[in-house]
């Protein structure tokens, strides 16, 4: 879940929480190293200003996913600090790592930082720290990490550098310590259903 939030404006990061309604956000990765993010795809719509709801695949289980992402605390509405609440994968993408996540999140200028947990359908909680770093119109820093999803996983770590191509933001991604700690990419792109 938390990198899909690199699919909105780099002079945005993680202030643009949910997909306006009328939107489409695409969001992909791909890594040929990578069991668990060899390839995944997802696609959100807004429902309202503040719940956007879409379905997710992945290569890893070969399954689709609900995926849908609730705001119910704005700092534009002069709380400290905003919440995300929502259903969604974890790291493996498989449905016994997939669950609900609660997300704290505080922007500091060009700097945002989310901490929270997920609770997953194996049991588990895992606790994520992340956060966006915006370098310039046109590039971004994004990093996070999560405790094992399952018993005896080490925390994983994920850092990637996000530029603007076009209409696209492309990510390079670098997963570590994972079985593999290998590099993939991501793409990322936003555009408005045609109106009948």
């Amino acid at each position: 879940m938390i990198q899909s939030h690199q699919r909105g404006s780099l002079d945005v990061g993680y202030r643009e929480f949910t997909v306006p309604p009328g939107q489409v956000s695409l969001f992909g990765m791909v890594s040929g190293n990578s069991e668990e993010n060899r390839a995944k795809f997802w696609l959100r719509t807004g429902a309202t200003p503040r719940l956007d709801i879409g379905a997710g695949y992945s290569r890893m289980g070969n399954r689709f996913s609900l995926i849908a992402t609730w705001h119910p605390l704005s700092s534009r509405e002069g709380m400290p600090f905003d919440v995300l609440m929502g259903y969604g994968f974890s790291s493996s993408n498989v449905r016994e790592q997939e669950g609900f996540y609660t997300f704290a999140v505080k922007s500091f200028g060009d700097l945002s930082l989310v901490t929270g947990f997920e609770r997953l359908r194996n049991g588990r909680n895992i606790g994520v720290l992340a956060g966006s770093l915006i370098l310039s119109q046109d590039t971004g820093f994004m990093f996070y990490l999560h405790t094992g999803s399952t018993p005896g996983e080490p925390t994983l770590y994920n850092l990637a550098l996000i530029r603007r191509v076009g209409e696209w933001q492309v990510g390079l991604w670098w997963f570590h310590p994972s079985q593999e700690s290998t590099v993939g990419l991501s793409f990322t792109t936003q555009f408005a259903l045609p109106r009948r």
